[in-house]
C-alpha cells in the first residue's frame, strides 16, 4: 500500500503541474478541462460508436476476434507441448542420432512455418503475455534473486497493458507497429527463454532443442514479415517534396495519382502563393502546409468526424470564420471508414463550412479530379475574395 500510494502521488504531479500552468490564463474549470481533455473522446458518443473505432477495437465482431485469439494461442501451445514431449523422448538416443532425430522431427514444423501467413500472428499475443506473466511470477516465488525477474515481469505487464489499447483485435500491423511491439518482444522472450527453462525444470525436457526450434520458427516468421514489408515499400518509387522533405510515395503505378497531383499542387503554390500567405487544407492534408511552408491561421488541421465531434463542429467553423486563410485547398479524402459521407455533404459535417467557402472564395487551380465527389483523387485550390473576406458563417445559415 505504501508503494501504491507513492506511485499514485507521483502520477498526479504532471497533471497538477499543467493545471497550475493553465491557471495563469484560465479559470479553474477551464484548466481542469484542458488537463483532462485527452480523455474526453471516451465520453463522446460520436467517437465511441464510430465504425472506425469499433473496427480498431474489434468491437464490430468480438466473437470472431476472441475465437481467432484462442485458436492461435491453442495451436501455438499444442505445438510447443507436442515438441516438448517428443524431444524428451528423443533425448534417450545417442548423441549422433539425437541431432538427426531432432532435425527430422522439426522439418514439418519449419515447412509449415514457411507457408504460414504471419501477419495474423498478433492474435496470440494477449494470451502469450499472460503466460509470460504467470511463469515470471512463479519464478519470482521460486528464486531468492528477484532482480533477475523484476525487469522482464514489469516489461510483460507493460506490454500487455499497451496491447490492451487494441481491444479485442490484437495485431502487429496497423497500430500494432507500436502498440504490439513490446508484446511481440515479450512473446519472443517467452518462446526462447521462459518456456524452455520452465519445461526443463518442471518436466526434465532438454531446453536446447526447444530453444533451437523456436528460434528457427521465429527467424522464418521475421523473414516472411520482412519480405511482406519489402514488397510494400518497393512500390514507393515516386518522390514527393524535395531535399530533406522528400517522401517516397507509391508510383509510378498504383496510387501514383496522389503523389503526382500533390507535386503539381506544390509547384503551383510555390509560383503563385506569396511566401507569407496562409493556407488551410480541408478536410485533411496538412502535409501540404508542411511541404509548402505555409501556415494555417486556424488551430484546426484535421476535419475528420472524430475531431469535429470532440472539439465541436461549430467551434471549428467559428475559428475558420474569424481567422480566414488567404488560400484553401480542398483535398480528396474518403470517410467510408467513419460511416459518414463526404466532408460538406451533410449538416454537422462541413455543410455549413462549404457554404461559407463558396461565398467567400473562388477556385484558382485544380489538380486531378474534383475532390469530395466520386472517390477520384484531386486537389482544388481556392483564393479568398477581398470583398467577402469579412463574411461570416452566420449570414449564410
Amino acid at each position: 500500500m505504501k508503494s501504491l500510494t507513492v506511485f499514485a502521488s507521483t502520477a498526479i504531479i504532471p497533471a497538477a503541474g499543467f493545471f497550475l500552468f493553465f491557471l495563469r490564463t484560465e479559470n479553474w474549470r477551464a484548466s481542469l478541462r484542458l488537463v483532462s481533455f485527452g480523455w474526453r473522446p471516451l465520453f463522446v458518443a460520436g467517437v465511441v460508436n464510430n465504425p472506425f473505432y469499433q473496427w480498431c477495437l474489434g468491437l464490430d465482431a468480438p466473437g470472431d476476434h476472441l475465437r481467432q485469439t484462442s485458436l492461435y494461442f491453442l495451436v501455438c501451445g499444442l505445438i510447443f507441448i507436442f515438441y516438448a514431449a517428443l524431444f524428451k523422448r528423443l533425448n534417450r538416443l545417442a548423441p549422433p542420432w539425437q541431432g538427426i532425430a531432432h532435425g527430422v522431427a522439426a522439418a514439418p514444423l519449419l515447412l509449415a512455418a514457411v507457408n504460414f501467413d504471419w501477419l495474423g500472428c498478433g492474435a496470440a499475443l494477449p494470451l502469450l503475455g499472460l503466460v509470460s506473466i504467470g511463469i515470471l511470477i512463479w519464478r519470482w516465488r521460486q528464486s531468492p534473486n528477484h532482480q533477475r525477474v523484476c525487469f522482464p515481469l514489469l516489461w510483460s505487464i507493460f506490454a500487455l497493458l499497451l496491447l490492451a489499447k487494441q481491444g479485442l483485435f490484437p495485431r502487429i500491423w496497423h497500430t500494432g507497429f507500436a502498440l504490439a511491439m513490446p508484446a511481440f518482444v515479450s512473446a519472443t522472450y517467452l518462446l526462447l527463454r521462459l518456456l524452455p527453462d520452465f519445461f526443463e525444470i518442471k518436466f526434465q525436457v532438454p531446453h536446447r532443442p526447444l530453444r533451437t526450434g523456436a528460434m528457427a520458427v521465429l527467424i522464418i516468421a521475421l523473414t516472411s514479415l520482412a519480405n511482406t514489408s519489402g514488397k510494400f515499400y518497393s512500390a514507393k518509387q515516386l518522390a514527393v517534396g524535395q531535399g530533406a522533405d522528400r517522401i517516397m510515395a507509391s508510383g509510378p503505378a498504383g496510387n501514383s495519382v496522389e503523389g503526382r497531383n500533390l507535386n503539381l499542387a506544390l509547384a503551383w503554390i510555390q509560383q503563385n502563393v506569396p511566401p507569407h500567405a496562409t493556407l488551410a487544407t480541408l478536410p485533411e492534408g496538412v502535409l501540404l502546409n508542411y511541404l509548402s511552408r505555409h501556415a494555417n491561421p486556424t488551430p484546426d488541421i484535421d476535419w475528420n468526424p472524430t475531431v469535429m465531434a470532440v472539439f465541436g463542429a461549430e467551434l471549428m467553423a467559428t475559428a475558420l470564420e474569424q481567422n480566414p486563410p488567404d488560400f484553401i485547398a480542398l483535398v480528396e479524402w474518403q470517410t467510408y471508414e467513419f460511416g459518414t459521407g463526404y466532408f460538406g455533404s451533410q449538416p454537422g459535417y462541413g455543410a455549413e463550412v462549404m457554404t461559407w467557402i463558396q461565398k467567400n472564395y473562388q477556385p484558382v487551380a485544380l489538380f486531378g479530379s474534383e475532390p469530395l465527389r466520386n472517390g477520384l483523387f484531386g486537389i482544388k485550390i481556392l483564393k479568398r475574395l477581398p470583398a467577402n473576406s469579412a463574411a461570416g458563417l452566420g449570414k449564410h445559415n
